[in-house]
């Protein structure tokens, strides 16, 4: 069955962007500082990609997985490590900025908080989302009381519990990279 349409039906028609325009007109669900208009003859609210960078510290791989993969809908470029050595040397070999370290508290070797002290030394200014399904924000405020570097704290270090929703995620990076909870 061929269905035939006049001109006039044709325009009548909603417009299928291409794949560029689409590209184009890509809005992220949490326009931040950091984003950039993509053109300015662009549409309000048209933003290019995030171009932050997240260290990803989870012993448990599918965690690790869906976590980043989650991250990286969000357009962030997602470093991953399996515990705090590898992440210590994803760090030190990184020739671009990591604006944030997400770690979980539970990892072998070294804790998340200790984790999160080398790498303020070898990143100051570094922000971080400590995740933990083991720990609430209570024990978590209890533990942070007791970190001995006060530069750890001053760059941003918060908290989120697990399971976490891919929305609670974002929302959660977002504030943390924006300073903002």
């Amino acid at each position: 069955m061929h269905i035939r349409l006049s001109n006039e039906e044709i325009a009548k028609q909603p417009h299928m962007p291409s794949l560029a325009e689409a590209r184009e007109q890509s809005v992220q669900p949490f326009p931040h500082k950091s984003f950039q208009p993509a053109t300015s003859s662009s549409t309000p609210g048209s933003w290019l990609t995030c171009c932050e960078t997240i260290l990803l510290v989870d012993d448990e791989p599918n965690v690790r997985r869906v976590t980043a993969t989650m991250l990286k809908k969000q357009g962030y470029t997602v470093l991953e490590a399996e515990d705090g050595d590898q992440a210590l040397a994803l760090c030190a070999q990184a020739t671009h900025p990591i604006h944030l370290l997400i770690t979980d508290l539970d990892l072998p070797g070294m804790t998340g908080l200790e984790l999160v002290q080398r790498i303020t030394d070898i990143r100051p200014g570094i922000k971080t989302l400590c995740i933990s399904g083991a720990l609430d924000q209570a024990v978590f405020d209890r533990h942070r009381d007791g970190l001995e570097d006060a530069e750890c704290l001053e760059s941003g270090l918060a908290f989120l519990q697990k399971p976490y929703t891919p929305a609670t995620l974002a929302r959660r990076v977002r504030q943390v990279l924006d300073g903002v909870g």
